[in-house]
């Protein structure tokens, strides 16, 4: 008993760190249920975190600073310039920032962007603010998964009543 509970701790210490980490609330009322994807770069750097969420039926992307500010754009103090790398080619735009210049919601083009090609097994890289992170999608599928699957799962619930 006591070699396989080492055994146990041992292979869960060698397990590659997950930079993915998903989260859900069942509050009985798929209106009210909510998941969250957060993807947080393993160095911690850049200093920003990806939040995929969905409530109501509604799935948004975020995107956060831990520290510092988002520097606008010059001539638009409420809006910053957001590009994909992807393998083929690159997507930009120009997306508003929220007050406090630290969080940014991607556009729908984005998101599913950024999601479509994570789940196709393709590295994504982020550049904005002079910050550039590359998000390998090794990890992103099964946590996706999870993530994707909650509402389903909330749909088919049955009241105890």
């Amino acid at each position: 008993m006591k070699k396989s509970v080492l055994l146990l701790l041992f292979l869960a210490g060698c397990a590659a760190p997950n930079p993915w980490r998903y989260d859900s609330i069942s509050a009985g009322d798929p209106l009210f249920d909510s998941a969250k994807l957060t993807y947080s770069p393993l160095t911690g750097y850049p200093p920003w975190k990806i939040e995929v969420l969905k409530m109501g039926g509604e799935t948004e992307v975020h995107l956060c600073l831990m520290q510092y500010k988002f520097h606008p754009m010059a001539g638009d103090p409420s809006k910053i310039k957001v590009v994909l790398a992807l393998e083929d080619r690159q997507v930009e735009e120009t997306l508003p920032i929220f007050e406090g210049s630290m969080k940014l919601r991607l556009s729908d083009t984005l998101a599913s962007t950024l999601i479509e090609s994570l789940q196709d097994g393709k590295k994504v890289g982020i550049l904005i603010d002079g910050f550039e992170e590359t998000i390998d999608p090794d990890l992103f599928k099964n946590q996706f998964a999870k993530f994707d699957q909650s509402s389903r799962n909330w749909l088919n619930l049955q009241s105890p009543l």
